[in-house]
């Protein structure tokens, strides 16, 4: 089978671009994990599947990727737990329009270029993983029902987006569509 996916969903993921010329051979280990659920999901009825389950299958076939182009390193332990860290972190400050490269580093006594370093490891930058959690949260508030009182530009800025502008830029730019598009499909 072949898939073809928007290059913005794979650069979402941090760098996959690079490794898109490879085959994944189903009989490879990569290929038995990630091929029946690409398959389920091709044969999925008339409804397109929930955008979970489309970025679940993305992720799988990125690690899939990698794993083929033999750039599926396994990282130090100390390296793996300070990105948890500072994952962690970040995803507890989502909300706040400060958090920055510079915020996180001071908060695990590490240096900014150290931070950066980091994430390139994991082939994302900190700034686009940071901007890809909050359009995730911001995509899942639009599709919430019990936040259809809430404005566009009220749930960017719950999730730390300073300028409704800017949010909607870039919610367009990572779906193909815009937020209040996806309300009006959602509702």
């Amino acid at each position: 089978m072949i898939y073809q996916v928007p290059r913005a969903s794979l650069d979402a993921r941090g760098r996959a671009g690079r490794v898109t010329a490879f085959g994944v051979p189903a009989a490879s280990g990569a290929g038995r994990l990630v091929s029946p659920y690409l398959q389920a999901l091709a044969g999925y009825p008339d409804d397109p599947p929930a955008q979970a389950f489309t970025d679940a299958a993305l992720d799988l076939a990125v690690s899939a990727l990698r794993a083929a182009a033999g750039t599926g390193s396994h990282p130090d332990p100390r390296r793996r737990s300070l990105t948890a860290e500072l994952k962690r972190y970040a995803l507890e400050r989502l909300g706040d329009p400060a958090l920055s490269p510079v915020t996180a580093a001071q908060a695990s006594y590490i240096s900014v270029r150290q931070l950066h370093r980091l994430f390139a490891q994991e082939g994302v930058s900190f700034g686009a993983w940071l901007r890809e959690q909050r359009l995730r949260r911001c995509r899942d508030d639009l599709l919430d029902q019990h936040l259809t009182r809430r404005s566009v530009s009220e749930i960017a800025a719950r999730w730390g987006f300073r300028s409704a502008a800017h949010f909607s830029r870039a919610f367009r730019a990572r779906y193909g569509f815009t937020p209040a598009e996806l309300r009006r499909a959602g509702a």
